[in-house]
């Protein structure tokens, strides 16, 4: 259309109204944006994976600056997953801290000990022993240590004949074991709902005996005493079988276990900081709702009006109910994998941007819907970080929120340097057109604003695009999915920045301000100057969309402040050198003139600035 107006206009031959329309074109587009964007997004990774997140795919970047909702499991997580055995029911007894010798005790310590896939070895380094295994069937071995030193070689005297490992669906484990006399023992271990259906014996203190429905009530009634606590109870049982067959039936009730599972540190400050920033935090687990509940409530997660929903309740309820009452529950215990995935697609559904962690193998269909799957890098199995797009080297929920921190930085940090990308080319465009209309200009060559795009700008914009993360975001609540990469005032910032500097440039091509000749080589040159050196002091608007300079933290970049300086002299040294001119098209500058670059240069910062001001009340 630029081309076909300046043929129909005349006054300029073809091939002059030919390079004015191809130099509108290259102005129009940001040459320098794809490349610095991925520049921005590996500095950012790098910077992510310094604090513990391996992001595997770029896009859950974006996506982990926008969670709105993290589902987290408890274990590993928010906990430290290093149990430890604060309390025992047996026999109907509960001892706390202390183990006292019986034979009800040894058979519950004997069934921890084989209904185990933890074990003792000796470290290679430094000749201590140590147990190799899942940290719950650890803490199991111990305790079982200190009970009775004897029962850590009881395993090696027994022979593993078969076994059902543990699930979430089952929620217990069962082995099957021969003894040295031949004889034939079934040890079950897991949650007291799963196991305690399965028993009709009771171990007494004086031997087995019936299990009454008295028994079960208080054995009920000890798991929620325990669970409220904040112990993770686990429920033993055995039975003598006559054949090689694992049968669940029938049998008879050793006792409980509970072990503590300290918070890890930091964790509380990490929900503080969700809270804050419109992050729900919501905690789905295996364990009893008690002791879930009692984790929840000391770490802050749980507040007032909040809720807790099971896995069984989770069944029960429709679509619509379960949409109705969402928003509301923080914990969900119980839970099967099959239900996490109906967790995380219930949040989406609800508009939210959800990020999942999960370790396990049945967590990877959960981790695949998320809009961010998080896996853990230390305990977390292959097919769990296979399925997910970011990994946490240390499995521990403040990474998480790090790395949110740091996803919302990158997405702002993108966000600012295309605004100061776009601000300098509508300068340039504006700047380009405009000299149209003048049939004696010369026009901005090519080669003028690729160089601006690409080396005068393109520092600047980097610099911008690694500012650390500032505080204020955090404190703001996440932007939603659907919004675009622009609000309305950044348009209006694009627009108001690029007016101003192209105004500046068509002002020295439309008015000769103290010669009173025209020359259009002395324009063209003072044109690309102005071009070139006011993005370079608007730059340091771009860091906030409304807050001033005087008000950023810090005030100085480091890093902007050296790619400006740089670009400075780069740009410099192209109008200054002699045997540069040539090849730009530009003449020689005199003191004075360099004088006006730099003021009309800077005088787009406080406009900007003013603008800032007048304009601030109305985005309260």
């Amino acid at each position: 259309l630029l081309f076909a107006w300046a043929l129909w206009r005349g006054g300029n031959s073809w091939h002059l109204s030919l390079l004015q329309s191809v130099s509108f074109a290259v102005a129009l587009i940001p040459e320098g944006l794809p490349a610095i964007t991925a520049i921005a997004l590996a500095l950012g990774t790098q910077r992510m994976a310094h604090r513990g997140v391996i992001v595997r795919r770029l896009p859950a970047v974006e996506a982990l600056g926008a969670t709105s909702v993290i589902c987290t499991d408890k274990t590993g997580t928010l906990t430290q997953n290093r149990m430890t055995v604060r309390a025992i029911y047996v026999a109907g007894q509960r001892l706390e801290d202390e183990q006292t010798s019986s034979p009800a005790l040894r058979d519950l310590m004997i069934a921890a000990v084989l209904c185990n896939d933890a074990q003792w070895v000796r470290d290679a380094k430094t000749g201590e022993e140590i147990i190799q295994g899942d940290p719950t069937e650890a803490a199991l071995l111990r305790v079982a240590r200190q009970s009775d030193p004897a029962l850590a070689e009881l395993a090696a005297a027994h022979v593993r004949i078969a076994e059902v490992p543990f699930d979430s669906d089952r929620k217990r484990m069962t082995v099957l074991h021969r003894a040295a006399d031949q004889s034939l023992r079934l040890h079950v271990k897991g949650s007291v709902e799963s196991v305690l259906p399965l028993c009709t014996r009771y171990r007494a203190v004086d031997g087995e005996r019936p299990l009454t429905s008295a028994d079960r009530q208080a054995i009920s009634r000890e798991m929620e005493q325990t669970s409220a606590s904040a112990l993770r109870v686990l429920a033993l049982a055995h039975k003598a079988t006559p054949d090689e067959r694992i049968d669940e039936a029938e049998l008879t009730f050793l006792g409980l276990i509970g072990m503590r599972d300290p918070p890890r540190e930091g964790v509380t400050e990490a929900i503080e900081s969700c809270h804050q920033a419109g992050v729900a935090v919501v905690m789905i687990t295996g364990d009893h709702p008690g002791t879930a509940t009692a984790i929840a409530r000391e770490i802050g997660l749980l507040r007032s009006g909040d809720e807790v929903l099971t896995g069984a309740e989770l069944t029960n309820l429709g679509d619509a109910e379960l949409r109705a009452r969402f928003e509301r529950v923080r914990v969900f215990a119980r839970t099967t994998a099959d239900q996490k995935l109906r967790i995380v697609g219930a949040f989406q559904q609800q508009g939210h941007v959800v990020a999942m962690t999960g370790d396990g193998v049945n967590d990877a269909p959960a981790l695949r819907e998320a809009h961010v799957g998080v896996a853990m890098g230390r305990d977390g199995t292959e097919v769990a970080r296979q399925a997910a797009d970011v990994i946490l080297t240390d499995d521990n929920f403040t990474t998480i929120v790090a790395g949110i921190r740091e996803g919302r930085a990158i997405y702002h940090n993108i966000q600012k340097f295309i605004v100061y990308l776009l601000s300098s080319n509508v300068a340039l465009a504006l700047a380009v057109f405009g000299m149209t209309f003048r049939a004696d200009a010369l026009p901005l060559t090519a080669l003028m604003i690729l160089w601006i795009n690409l080396v005068t700008n393109g520092l600047p914009a980097l610099a911008l695009g690694i500012e650390p993360p500032d505080p204020a975001q955090m404190r703001a609540t996440p932007r939603r999915a659907a919004e675009g990469l622009f609000q309305r005032i950044d348009y209006l910032g694009i627009t108001l920045a690029g007016f101003i500097m192209g105004v500046l440039a068509l002002a020295l091509y439309m008015v000769p301000l103290w010669t009173g000749t025209a020359n259009p080589q002395w324009s063209r040159t003072m044109a690309f100057a102005v071009l070139g050196f006011a993005p370079l002091f608007h730059v340091w608007n771009c860091r906030s969309r409304d807050r001033s300079l005087f008000k950023q933290r810090p005030i100085l970049h480091w890093p902007l402040v050296g790619a400006t300086l740089l670009s400075a002299g780069i740009h410099g040294a192209a109008l200054a050198i002699p045997g540069l001119r040539p090849i730009f098209h530009t003449q020689s500058l005199s003191g004075l003139d360099w004088l006006l670059v730099l003021g009309l240069s800077l005088s787009v910062l406080p406009a900007v600035e003013l603008a800032k001001l007048l304009g601030r009340p109305l985005l309260r």
